[in-house]
């Protein structure tokens, strides 16, 4: 089991980096949502539509270099933290903590390895390892054991050799190292996914599921990250689209939006589970 980060921890050493107004978005969506019935699944769609239209904003997460914060801005999202407040807040929902504090210490738990900020190589920056480090509330599909699908051996790098993208990375070999090691974990590691030609498979995804659109570019495992929803008979990706510059439901099926990205062989889904841990 992992642990949280106390309260007090999170107010005394202003670890938190924020406006006002999210604090208040936050806490009127756990007011909102505290006494719904709404199952998983159906409530990490209907949290993520609270997000549609807010700018899509790369980077956001990186303006606490070098001190390391967590970032809470649900006011300009990219594809990956409009994802992780979206679940950070449907588990505060589902574990009825209904207040802002709890929210950030769900956030901390799914952005920061075993759930303690530690720097900035303690954050999840990959999509693999997320996955693992989380995998008390999440369940994958395909499942790492079910040799139905096509097996893709791993290989992380792209941080490590591209230091340069990366502010708290550029000019700080210390840092590469550290993140090197955490690389190391993630040589040749398997998964398993969907093609994104089998498109009758896809109608495994529920709504609700975090979808992971797997690249081809080498040292990387995602590109891009989105919520499954249906609309119109179809299935569809609620995500921070780069390109319409906000948060949207794609107005393509989800296997047209991956029929023309030449680089992404498929995807990876997760799953809140069921049943979670306390």
């Amino acid at each position: 089991m992992k642990c949280f980060i106390p309260l007090l921890l999170l107010l005394w050493t202003s670890v938190v980096f924020a406006e006002p107004t999210d604090s208040v978005f936050v806490e009127q969506l756990l007011r909102k949502y505290a006494h719904t019935n709404e199952k998983a699944g159906a409530l990490v769609v209907s949290i993520g539509r609270e997000f549609l239209g807010r700018p899509y904003v790369g980077g956001t997460i990186e303006v606490n270099t070098p001190e390391e914060k967590l970032v809470v801005n649900t006011r300009e999202v990219d594809c990956t933290t409009f994802i992780d407040q979206v679940l950070a807040l449907t588990l505060t929902v589902l574990h009825e903590e209904m207040d802002y504090a709890s929210f950030c210490r769900w956030l901390t738990q799914l952005r920061y390895r075993g759930g303690v900020l530690d720097g900035y190589v303690s954050r999840l920056h990959y999509f693999a390892d997320f996955v693992q480090d989380n995998s008390e509330w999440f369940e994958c599909l395909p499942s790492a054991d079910d040799d139905r699908y096509p097996l893709q051996m791993l290989t992380l790098s792209f941080m490590s050799t591209h230091p340069e993208s990366y502010p708290a990375l550029k000019g700080n070999p210390e840092a590469v190292s550290l993140i090197r090691e955490v690389e190391q974990h993630y040589i040749d590691y398997p998964i398993r996914y969907i093609p994104k030609e089998e498109v009758p498979l896809f109608a495994q995804l529920q709504e609700g599921d975090v979808v992971a659109l797997l690249t081809t570019v080498k040292g990387l495992d995602v590109s891009h990250l989105g919520i499954a929803v249906r609309e119109k008979g179809e299935l569809r990706l609620l995500h921070a689209s780069s390109v319409a510059g906000k948060v949207i439901v794609e107005p393509r099926s989800l296997s047209a939006m991956l029929s023309t990205r030449k680089s992404c062989p498929g995807i990876r889904v997760i799953r809140l589970k069921t049943k979670l841990s306390q």
